[in-house]
């Protein structure tokens, strides 16, 4: 059961990263990616290499390691979820911030730290 946890866990929390870059394709970036690739990269860095350091052996030969119900329920609900809630919170500090849908998000200096430029 612990097998299946981590591995629907690793499929789950892959959802809102890429649900964040379909919407800002599928919207022509007019809503900024909440992450660059890096960073998503050193998340799951971090994220998936600790599940990865089990204490049980690994999975008879005849055991599937990936069932459909499994994907549907990572993808599906819990993915779901966790893609909605972080797009809705990303979408509500955005406008919180001044964002509005079509601003340009191109130009000026990078503030990801939270630090508003100095004027």
């Amino acid at each position: 059961m612990i097998r299946f946890t981590i591995i629907t866990y690793i499929f789950a929390h892959a959802t809102p990263e890429v649900v964040a870059f379909l919407v800002y394709a599928l919207c022509g970036g007019k809503i900024p990616l909440p992450l660059t690739v890096m960073q998503i990269l050193a998340v799951d860095l971090g994220t998936d290499t600790l599940p990865a350091l089990m204490q049980r052996p690994p999975r008879q030969r005849h055991q599937s390691l990936i069932e459909a119900s499994m994907l549907a329920r990572a993808w599906g609900r819990i993915g779901g979820v966790w893609a909605t809630l972080v797009m809705v919170l990303f979408l509500v500090s955005l406008r919180r911030g001044g964002w509005h849908l079509g601003a340009d998000v191109s130009a000026g200096r990078c503030t990801m730290s939270g630090n508003r430029p100095r004027r």
